[in-house]
């Protein structure tokens, strides 16, 4: 995408006008979170970004190495954090956020008792809102599902789900040792559709001896990352019906904007 489109950085391709990192950067100063925001990125590529370069500089955004995988990534901003404390995780290419959505789902997850809680959406409204789209849907028995991109992790237990998951990714490119890892018991299920999401997290959770637990969000829009042209097509569909830019709808008049268009407080 970053080739296709000419910029430094995934995160930096435009969409409606700004990079879209930026948008996911709204949506986090919109809601009630602790700043720094930790970054993963090729950092190397975006020294010439000079609004980035004030972010960190002012200490809205932290500087951290991009790992050579999602998961990597992930573990190289958390061994910067308490290994006690809770954590939101979020990607990069999800510039539809808006600080609601995220409350919304920190609310849920918070109440849950899981070590990690996953965001997810059922793929019928998904497909019914955006006709014609590819998306990656989960079949299980119970229905398709989406997911959102949104994580929240928490203690020691919690990392043990993303430490299983960097062994999945280093697997993927051996199908039998992947299946090994997994579960090849799991993985039948899941290709008849006799495994319900319940009992997808559940196997996660004994394998990882980490509880896991889904929040079940509603809102088609949380489903929408940007791997594609198309999606980028979209994502500019649904933000300009929206008319704005969703943090800053969602922003207080006390707070108003910083320098950056980020929402103070």
């Amino acid at each position: 995408m970053a080739t296709a489109f000419g910029t430094a950085s995934k995160v930096l391709l435009p969409v409606a006008g700004r990079p879209m990192l930026f948008h996911v950067l709204d949506a986090l100063a919109g809601a009630d979170l602790e700043r720094p925001f930790l970054v993963s990125a090729l950092w190397e590529r975006l020294r010439d970004e000079p609004t980035l370069a004030r972010l960190v500089g002012e200490g809205v955004v932290e500087a951290v190495p991009m790992g050579r995988s999602p998961c990597l990534s992930a573990m190289e901003a958390l061994d910067r954090l308490p290994e006690e404390g809770a954590v939101f995780i979020t990607t990069g290419d999800h510039p539809l956020l808006t600080p609601s959505l995220i409350e919304a789902f920190l609310a849920r997850a918070r109440r849950e008792t899981a070590d990690l809680v996953v965001g997810v959406t059922p793929s019928g409204p998904v497909l019914q809102a955006f006709p014609g789209r590819r998306r990656t849907v989960y079949r299980l028995s119970d229905g398709g599902f989406c997911g959102c991109n949104l994580f929240y992790l928490r203690g020691k237990r919690g990392r043990r789900v993303i430490d299983f998951w960097r062994c999945v990714e280093s697997q993927r490119k051996s199908p039998l040792r992947l299946a090994f890892t997994i579960g090849p018991g799991a993985l039948l299920r899941y290709a008849f559709r006799r495994l319900s999401l319940s009992q997808a997290l559940d196997h996660l959770s004994r394998k990882t001896e980490a509880r896991v637990a889904p929040v079940i969000l509603d809102e088609p829009e949380a489903a929408v990352d940007v791997d594609r042209p198309e999606d980028r097509e979209l994502v500019e569909e649904i933000l300009r019906r929206r008319g704005a830019n969703p943090a800053r709808e969602n922003a207080t008049p006390h707070q108003g904007m910083d320098a950056h268009g980020l929402p103070r407080g």
